[in-house]
């Protein structure tokens, strides 16, 4: 560790020199790593000190986890073959739907745990009726963190009326929906003056791969008309309940959406909240060959510092918070969310007249009185105002494999020159349909995702290379420099890693004598 200079501040600086660093000749143990909180086993760690705090919250201390519940560590520091093995119970217990085709996410026996192969319904597998509270202790045998996994086909219902609750995706879980999978919410299905109609998703990881995340219809609201479709919220006010188990990091969701995956929501989708996400909260969505269809969401949300002033309007909204609570020794109190949508291949966003908002809150005029100065919603900017995609992409919100069209100083090497970043065009990634503040205004990535290379030596496409594909190289190719494919790769399935090696391969002789007995074979089966 290099210490931090005795002056802070001198002008010029004071020369830090490498004789400064201190740890070069300490050797440091696993268990040090741990307590550190470098090394860590689902995002735990033995770390102790103040927990990340929700804002305005009362502090809270970090809860060290108990390296022993997680690895076993061999032989002494400074020794050869020291080494670190992870315990079984350091993989999260993975639940994974048998319900069927469709069934209710409450149902008996709907879900399965990989590991011990029992099954059971939500409350029993999950410790949750009403989705995941992620890792809620730092004891691996207490934890509700989950790795949930809907796949297949199914289509999954969540009914509030059961749990009597919106659905919940907290940190330290992570919800998986794949291979044409559907987890789907019927706001209609709430009862009339909920209080409910939204999703707090804050999971470390949402990956729709080829599945769909939907929430469609409007729930019933009062005699002042329907509360519509709720929203769905990255980033919520329970973003930061498990900090004290996952260490000194502001909460993190990220969403990955490719091959087909989609989200489809009828309400608001959110990223953060009025006054009342975490500080440094951050929300990133990958996106290549995924959708987001977000129309619908026009019913004004009274929510937070929203209610009483028209609520919240948009089908896709970004708040931008400033802390009302952090005292004299914070005296900067932006929050400093980070939010983005990056498209590393092709996909879209679909919003209809509601259209997308960027809500800022003012930095207050005295930015350190004691006690602070409130802080009230009204001083919200954005609430009515629609903003476009290149909007968005000026911002950096909107990115395009990690560019955007965001100017200002950027982050310079230590000692460089200052430079400036350099904007990227929107129109060589985006082509846009449609305008702000109009039905189906529509955003198209013109990326296109890396392509499939295939396997080389798999002549019959089928995702292997085995004897089955010498017969089609000899009928239909011949070459040398086929039959090297062939053989260099004989063995190899699609996404395996390296091939069988050359000791492995049958010599042509026997693949033709093997490819005779399989026809023979077959002739035998027909008569």
């Amino acid at each position: 560790r290099q210490p931090a200079p005795e002056d802070p501040s001198p002008e010029p600086p004071a020369p830090v020199i490498g004789a400064d660093w201190t740890g070069r000749d300490v050797q440091v143990s696993y268990q040090d790593l741990w307590n550190m909180g470098i090394l860590q086993a689902n995002g735990l760690s033995g770390k102790t000190g103040p927990a990340w705090p929700h804002d305005g919250a009362t502090p809270r201390t970090l809860q060290p986890a108990n390296f022993d519940d997680f690895f076993t560590a061999t032989g002494t520091p400074g020794t050869d073959d020291y080494t670190l093995t992870a315990k079984p119970a350091t993989t999260l217990d993975t639940i994974e739907w048998v319900g069927g085709a469709s069934g209710e996410w409450n149902n008996a026996n709907a879900w399965r745990n990989v590991r011990t192969g029992a099954t059971g319904d939500a409350t029993t597998l999950m410790l949750a009726d009403h989705g995941t509270e992620g890792m809620n202790s730092v004891d691996p045998t207490t934890t509700a963190a989950r790795h949930i996994v809907i796949g297949g086909g199914a289509t999954v219902d969540y009914n509030p009326i059961v749990s009597q609750s919106g659905f919940r995706l907290r940190q330290g879980s992570t919800l998986t929906i794949k291979d044409g999978a559907t987890w789907w919410q019927d706001m209609s299905d709430f009862p009339a003056n909920t209080t409910f109609a939204e999703c707090r998703c804050d999971p470390s990881e949402l990956i729709l791969d080829g599945g769909t995340f939907r929430r469609t219809g409007e729930a019933p609201g009062d005699e002042d008309g329907d509360a519509g479709g709720g929203n769905m919220i990255f980033g919520s006010y329970n973003d930061d309940n498990n900090s004290p188990f996952l260490g000194a990091l502001p909460p993190r969701a990220n969403v990955v959406i490719k091959n087909g995956g989609r989200i489809e929501n009828t309400g608001q989708l959110w990223f953060g909240t009025d006054g009342e996400s975490s500080p440094n909260t951050r929300v990133h969505f990958t996106i290549n060959d995924g959708h987001m269809d977000l129309t619908g969401g026009g019913t004004p949300i009274e929510n937070g510092e929203m209610t009483g002033l028209g609520g919240v309007v948009g089908e896709l909204a970004f708040f931008y918070d400033y802390s009302e609570h952090l005292s004299l020794a914070d005296p900067v109190r932006a929050h400093n969310e980070e939010f983005f949508i990056n498209f590393t291949g092709p996909g879209s966003i679909k919003v209809d007249s509601a259209g997308i908002r960027v809500l800022r809150q003012p930095a207050p005029e005295d930015p350190s009185p004691e006690p602070p100065a409130p802080v009230i919603g009204a001083d919200w900017t954005g609430r009515d105002v629609q903003v476009s995609y290149q909007d968005l992409w000026n911002m950096g919100i909107l990115q395009a494999n990690g560019l955007s069209g965001k100017t200002g100083p950027a982050w310079p090497h230590d000692g460089a020159t200052p430079r400036t970043l350099v904007p990227a065009d929107f129109n060589t990634f985006f082509m846009v349909t449609g305008t702000p503040g109009m039905d189906n205004y529509t955003l198209t990535s013109l990326i296109e995702g890396l392509p499939d290379l295939g396997l080389d030596g798999d002549f019959n496409n089928d995702g292997k290379v085995d004897a089955a594909d010498y017969v089609v190289w000899r009928k239909t190719d011949g070459s040398d420099a086929g039959y090297n494919d062939w053989r260099m790769n004989f063995g190899r399935t699609s996404g395996s890693g390296s091939a069988l090696g050359s000791s492995a391969v049958p010599e042509p002789s026997a693949v033709v004598l093997l490819a005779a007995v399989a026809a023979a074979f077959g002739c035998l089966r027909r008569r």
